[in-house]
Parts: structure tokens; C-alpha cells; sequence
């Protein structure tokens, strides 16, 4: 199953989105089968992303594409719930409710996102953290609970700050950093210059 979702990846960086659905359609039912693990739920996380992805490159199966990386992820959770593995919980909830923020279905994904960084908060799991923290401040936003919102980023900003070495460690190089993390940094900025945000901001 990893080596099939490998292939799959690969297959969609070289600009062959079809072929890289037929490998996952492949990969699903095998993943589903087994029984459930730290592996399974990753497995299935890793091909909801994938699923995901292909939604830019083949907009006719938007519908259905969108459905199996819906599914892939409520699988995941499902797994990670039933073994215990709070990080897993975590990433399955929240990749699940970007997927609903990129749907305009704001409620279900601030609701999703509010239980992924609720998964991580008894766990060293700052990578994961701050994932949440940013995409709570992007749906609040949307939602128009601007206070709320910068509330949010600015979490995500400290627990960047917090986190700076381990991530430049992991990059390598401080531009890799910038790319990665800048654009939170951007959106705070950003959201702190919109009319009446510094007031909002104290």
C-alpha cells in the first residue's frame, strides 16, 4: 500500500494525474482491509492528501474526487481513534476540515480544526499545532470573528517563535523556513492592517 500511494505521488509530480488515480483506487481498498494500525492511518491520510491534490488536475472528477479524500480521512480518524494515536487523530481531523474550508463549509471546518489542535494539546506536537492554530485564524477570519481570528494567528506566530530551531534544523535553510512558514506570518500582517484590527488586536 505505501509503495502504491509512493507511486502515485510520484505519478502526479510527472504530470499524469489519471494514471495517478488508478493507482490510488488500487491503494484504498488494500489500506481498508488491514487491520487497524499506526501505519493504517497514516497510509489513509497520505491518500486523502493525494486525493485531494488531483482535484486541481482533473476538475471533471472534482465531485468524486473530493468524496474519496473525505473518505480516506474519516477512515483515518476512525483508525487513529480506535488505536489511541492522538497525533494521527489530529492530522486525519484537521486535513479534514481544510478540506471543508476549501468548500466554504466554515462551520464544519473550524469545528474539525478546533478538535485537531484539541487532539494535539497533551502531546509534544508543535509541527501539528501550529498547522491548526493558522487554520483556525484563516476560518475565523472568513467567518468575520476578526479578534477571534487574530487571536489565532498569533498562537500560530508564538508557536512558530517557539519551534524556530527544530524547524530551520529540519529545512536546512533559512529561505526553505520562509517558504514553508512565511505565509502566516503574511496573512497576520495582513489581517493586523485591516481598519480597526489594532484595537481588536490589544
Amino acid at each position: 500500500a505505501r509503495a502504491l500511494t509512493n507511486a502515485a505521488m510520484l505519478t502526479l509530480r510527472r504530470g499524469k494525474p489519471q494514471e495517478a488515480q488508478v493507482l490510488l483506487d488500487q491503494t484504498l481498498p488494500v489500506l481498508q482491509a488491514l487491520s487497524p494500525s499506526h501505519e493504517k492511518a497514516y497510509g489513509l491520510i497520505s491518500i486523502g492528501l493525494v486525493y485531494a491534490s488531483l482535484r486541481a488536475h482533473l476538475p471533471a472528477m472534482d465531485a468524486s474526487l473530493l468524496q474519496l479524500a473525505l473518505r480516506s480521512f474519516n477512515d483515518a480518524v476512525a483508525v487513529a481513534q480506535a488505536i489511541g494515536d492522538v497525533r494521527a487523530a489530529s492530522y486525519a481531523q484537521g486535513y479534514l476540515g481544510h478540506l471543508y474550508e476549501e468548500e466554504g463549509r466554515y462551520q464544519e471546518a473550524l469545528a474539525l480544526t478546533r478538535r485537531a489542535l484539541f487532539a494535539v494539546q497533551h502531546v509534544q506536537a508543535p509541527e501539528a499545532s501550529y498547522l491548526w492554530q493558522w487554520q483556525s485564524g484563516r476560518v475565523l477570519q472568513a467567518l468575520g470573528q476578526r479578534k477571534a481570528a487574530i487571536d489565532a494567528y498569533r498562537q500560530a506566530v508564538e508557536t512558530l517563535q517557539a519551534m524556530r530551531h527544530e524547524m530551520l534544523v529540519t529545512y536546512g535553510e533559512p529561505l526553505c523556513f520562509r517558504e514553508t512558514v512565511g505565509p502566516v506570518y503574511a496573512e497576520f500582517v495582513d489581517l493586523l492592517l485591516q481598519p480597526g484590527a489594532a484595537e481588536e488586536a490589544l
